[in-house]
C-alpha cells in the first residue's frame, strides 16, 4: 500500500490542516511498527487483493486511520510517495471538533480490541 506524503511541500497546506495533520499522524504512527509521514492523505494506492483483508468500522476521516492501523497489525507493508499539496478556493470538509472526537473514539476503540499493542 503507498500513501501520499505531502509534509515536503507542507507549507502549502492551510495552517489548521497542517496541525491537525502531523498531530494526528503522530498519535497513529505511535501505535504502529511502521512509519507513514503523512497519515491523514487520502491519496492511496492499494494492491487488490488487500483491499478485502481490512474493513473499517469508522466512517469519514477516521476510517482512513483505522485502515492504516489495521493493516500495519496484520503486516500489510506499506510506504509513502510525495505528492504536491494543492488547494484552491474549495472549502475543506474537515469539521475540527466532531471529526478529532471520531478520530479518538476510533483510536480508542482499535486499542481495546487489537491484539497487538505496540
Amino acid at each position: 500500500m503507498l500513501v501520499g506524503n505531502r509534509t515536503m511541500d507542507r507549507k502549502r497546506m492551510p495552517w489548521l490542516r497542517r496541525i491537525t495533520n502531523f498531530q494526528m499522524s503522530r498519535v497513529i504512527n505511535r501505535h504502529m511498527r511502521q512509519y507513514i509521514a503523512d497519515t491523514q492523505n487520502g491519496m492511496r494506492l492499494y494492491q487488490t487483493d488487500v483491499i478485502s483483508m481490512v474493513k473499517s468500522e469508522s466512517k469519514g476521516f477516521a476510517a482512513e486511520s483505522e485502515i492504516l492501523l489495521k493493516m500495519d497489525e496484520i503486516g500489510i507493508r506499506m510506504g509513502s510517495v510525495p505528492v504536491a499539496a494543492i488547494y484552491g478556493n474549495e472549502r475543506s470538509h474537515i469539521r475540527p471538533l466532531h471529526d478529532t472526537h471520531l478520530f479518538f473514539a476510533m483510536l480508542r476503540r482499535y486499542l481495546r480490541k487489537s491484539k497487538i499493542r505496540v
